[in-house]
């Protein structure tokens, strides 16, 4: 499949995704491919974080040469945390959120190019078309696992509390 169709059948399946969420209410924006945006995404509002900022997931297809994945598509929930990262908390920042990984059954939070991200890739067999109930209990699952670490995250990078005290935390996360 060459790239142009690739991207248009991403942008339909999105767009199909995007007009099964409206009607729930989500706030919804889909971006077709241009000179600042290399694919299509979607971007779904959630709700605020603890500090009353809306959160969004960017929901994008991962695109892989065709040879290699025939009959799976990749889809990536991500969301970028409002965190401040810098080379003082980056090295506790990725050793805490290793931690997190370690419990969480789905989704990773990573630090790239000082950026933490809570991030989740979802296959999807190529020949099935993704149902919206299916991602909208993806969407849910994914967001609680977020919205349960977001605060911890932020209090660590700001310097609120230490390591030991964010390791502390989430034993206590139900």
């Amino acid at each position: 499949m060459l790239l142009e169709d690739f991207l248009k059948k991403n942008y339909q399946q999105l767009d199909k995704l995007n007009q099964c969420l409206i009607p729930l209410n989500f706030q919804t924006q889909l971006y077709d491919v241009s000179e600042n945006i290399p694919i299509p995404v979607l971007v779904v509002g959630l709700k605020e974080d603890y500090k009353g900022d809306i959160c969004a997931i960017n929901i994008a297809f991962t695109p892989f040469n065709n040879e290699d994945l025939e009959y799976t598509s990749l889809l990536q929930l991500s969301i970028e945390m409002s965190v401040d990262v810098n080379q003082g908390n980056e090295e506790t920042l990725i050793r805490f959120a290793n931690k997190v990984n370690s419990i969480i059954p789905i989704g990773n939070f990573v630090l790239t190019d000082n950026t933490l991200c809570y991030r989740y890739v979802y296959p999807v067999a190529s020949t099935v078309e993704i149902t919206h109930s299916s991602v909208l209990e993806t969407i849910s699952l994914y967001s609680l696992f977020f919205f349960q670490y977001d605060e911890i995250f932020a209090k660590l990078a700001s310097g609120i509390i230490s390591y030991n005290e964010a390791v502390t935390a989430i034993t206590n996360v139900e």
